[in-house]
């Protein structure tokens, strides 16, 4: 009825390849309160949702996400019924409750919001006056169901005497329409007939694809048909001159890819060329004409010259393939246990400073992936690989000297991690020594006991670079007690003792200070807050301050190792 030609085994089909290929969640989304539904289609959603389940031997999570249906101004629904708010959650209670019986997660749509918006959807110049009192009885933030408060939009609409359920209701086809002045291009005409057809179960022909529907928004002249594009309008998107020939020669000759109707089109296009041909060569014998596969060159002998074969392009196939390193584990069924541990020192310099810590996390796990690393991953319903990562380096840092765990599940040498990982990294990302270490030793952060940054100063104003300004305050540092800094969190602002946490602080050139910063259970600075308050800089000072991190000192208190080194590998310096 809304114009969706697939088929039921196709959407299970779909959901038994994503299952095998180790997803292991699926969203169906639904809408409920359409036109013509009874009881008997609302159990076809639990229905639907319980063969999608078994796809996945009831092993995986799916979950159905059920709207409700609001008809729109301007589409062949403009004229029918939206259920009221009592139907609304009784039908959510019937799918509740029957989707619980076979361990379906439900997500509806407040009945309450879907209410209101059917009212606006269709709503008149007279709904102006009581949106303004709503405002003004308090009415905000009414996505977020904490705050909607259906109970002062009521007392807006009785104010002005307004019934909102009269515009739920279902309009006559020849009754004026609030919208009527406005033109979208298609005709009212053409909607009823749509509208008609949906109520007899009629696909209405795709003009991307098919003859033309004549709804009105073209006029052949400034605006016309899409079948006057070279692939159509779906076909400049999905089916161009680009993807199109890398799909033929990407999949198998006997998978067709496309809808159903695109491909009815080129099968019967196929078979009116071959009876042009037919008449054209006089052929009777209708047993010699060989059909030609669709999408394979016509095998029919031509003198005519044929053009040189093009290799296929990939068009926008690499976006479809492409997805988040996070999503999919590397291996199917249960995670493989982690057999090694490899902790990695890597430099991020030049324009490498400028990405995040989720961009580069997000960079590690793409590039380990192209460097066919057997990393582990996490368990659970979204696994992730076993990556971890340092303490996060301000966008803008450059570091000589960070630090990566990642697990395997496959035995290889760090050397050869080394080379793979370099041989994918991007500019300004090298690794510098791969180590393997133990699979209980501490994380990153706790291991690390000193910081140590190197600060240019030579971005600041003349004043404040000046050597001998940046000599009297080191003294004052020095000779001080204590040396509070205010630092502001997410959540909650403190003040912590630099002299605490800067073990040293030097001025290695006139324009060049060395400061450790260290590592503790009380808390760590960051440099641009300590050399900010050192020297008095103003917030976009220390903005523009280059600072790069040098060295890392472990503790010395870390696990021992239970096992010697590999020959090929250098145990990592305690001092970076």
């Amino acid at each position: 009825m809304i114009q969706k030609e697939y088929q039921e085994e196709e959407l299970i089909e779909a959901a038994r390849l994503l299952f095998g290929l180790g997803w292991k969640s699926v969203k169906l989304y639904f809408m409920l309160g359409q036109p013509t539904e009874t009881e008997e289609d609302l159990l076809g959603i639990v229905d639907l949702c319980r063969k999608v389940s078994a796809a996945g031997k009831h092993q995986r999570q799916v979950t159905a996400s059920v709207s409700t249906f609001i008809p729109k101004p301007h589409t062949p629904f403009q004229w029918a019924a939206q259920v009221d708010l009592e139907e609304t959650e009784a039908r959510q209670q019937l799918l509740r409750r029957e989707l619980r019986r076979y361990g379906i997660q439900f997500k509806w749509h407040d009945a309450r919001l879907s209410f209101l918006e059917g009212v606006f959807a269709r709503g008149d110049r007279r709904l102006g006056a009581p949106l303004l009192t709503a405002y003004r009885l308090g009415c905000r933030f009414d996505g977020w169901t904490e705050q909607f408060r259906l109970d002062l939009w009521q007392q807006a609409f009785r104010a002005h005497h307004i019934e909102p359920n009269f515009y739920l209701r279902r309009r006559l086809l020849g009754e004026p329409l609030p919208w009527d002045h406005l033109d979208s291009g298609v005709t009212k005409q053409w909607l009823q007939r749509d509208l008609a057809k949906a109520l007899e179960g009629t696909l209405t022909p795709d003009c991307s694809v098919e003859r033309c529907s004549y709804c009105g928004a073209c006029d052949f002249k400034s605006v016309r048909n899409v079948t006057y594009h070279l692939n159509g309008a779906k076909g400049a998107d999905h089916r161009g001159p680009e993807v199109d020939p890398w799909a033929r020669a990407t999949l198998p000759a006997q998978d067709r890819w496309g809808t159903r109707q695109w491909q009815m089109m080129q099968q019967k296009k196929a078979e009116q060329q071959q009876v042009r041909i037919k008449r054209y060569r006089g052929v009777l014998d209708e047993d010699k004409l060989q059909a030609t596969p669709l999408g394979a060159p016509s095998t029919t002998p031509s003198t005519a010259p044929q053009p040189a074969a093009q290799p296929p392009s990939s068009g926008n196939a690499d976006e479809w393939l492409a997805g988040d390193p996070n999503t999919v584990a590397a291996s199917q069924g249960t995670p493989q246990r982690a057999v090694m541990r490899f902790r990695l020192r890597y430099n991020k310099l030049d324009m490498a400073r400028f990405l995040g810590a989720k961009e580069v996390a997000t960079l590690f796990a793409r590039s380990c992936r192209r460097a066919r690393l057997p990393l582990a991953y996490s368990q659970g319903f979204h696994p992730l690989p076993r990556l971890s990562f340092g303490p996060a380096l301000p966008v803008g840092m450059e570091s000589e000297e960070e630090f990566l765990d990642i697990l395997l599940h496959e035995e290889m040498s760090a050397k050869e991690v080394q080379q793979r990982l370099n041989a994918e990294l991007p500019s300004g990302f090298h690794i510098q020594q791969v180590q393997q270490i133990d699979l209980d030793r501490p994380s990153i952060d706790v291991s690390i006991a000193t910081q140590r940054y190197q600060v240019a100063l030579d971005t600041l104003p003349l004043e404040k670079r000046d050597p001998s300004f940046v000599q009297e305050r080191l003294g004052q540092f020095h000779h001080a007690q204590t040396f509070p800094i205010r630092k502001r969190t997410r959540h909650r602002e403190r003040t912590l003792d630099a002299k605490q946490l800067i073990p040293a602080i030097t001025l290695e050139t006139p324009l060049t200070l060395s400061v450790d910063i260290a590592m503790t259970d009380v808390g760590t600075l960051k440099p641009h807050e300590f050399i900010g308050a050192l020297l008095t800089l103003s917030p976009q000072e220390v903005k523009i301050l280059r600072v790069t991190k040098t060295v890392t000192q472990f503790r010395s208190d870390v696990l021992p190792r239970k096992e010697p080194l590999h020959p090929e590998q250098e145990p990592l310096p305690t001092t970076g």
